[in-house]
C-alpha cells in the first residue's frame, strides 16, 4: 500500500502532466517504464510488478506490444 506521501507524489505528478487519461493507458505506459528502468530486464520487472514473468510476457504480446529495443533482445550465437 501507498503512503499518503507517496500519493501526494503521484497525484502532483498527474497534475504536472495536466491531461487525464485511461487506466489501460496508464498502465500501459508504466509497465513501459518500469522495463525501462530495468534495463529491459522482465524478470526483475515481472518482480517490481507483483506478477509472474508468463504473465508479463502475455501482457506484453497480447494487451500491448512493447517494442524491446534491438540491443536489449538477447540472441543465441550460433557456433
Amino acid at each position: 500500500m501507498l503512503s499518503d506521501e507517496e500519493k501526494i507524489k503521484i497525484k502532483d505528478a498527474f497534475e504536472t502532466i495536466g491531461f487525464i487519461t485511461t487506466l489501460y493507458d496508464m498502465e500501459c505506459v508504466y509497465v513501459e517504464f518500469v522495463l525501462e528502468k530495468k534495463n529491459w530486464n522482465k524478470t526483475h520487472t515481472a518482480a517490481v510488478l507483483q506478477m509472474s514473468i508468463r504473465t508479463l510476457r502475455d501482457w506484453c504480446i497480447r494487451k500491448r506490444p512493447i517494442e524491446i529495443p534491438e540491443h536489449k533482445i538477447w540472441k543465441r550465437e550460433i557456433p
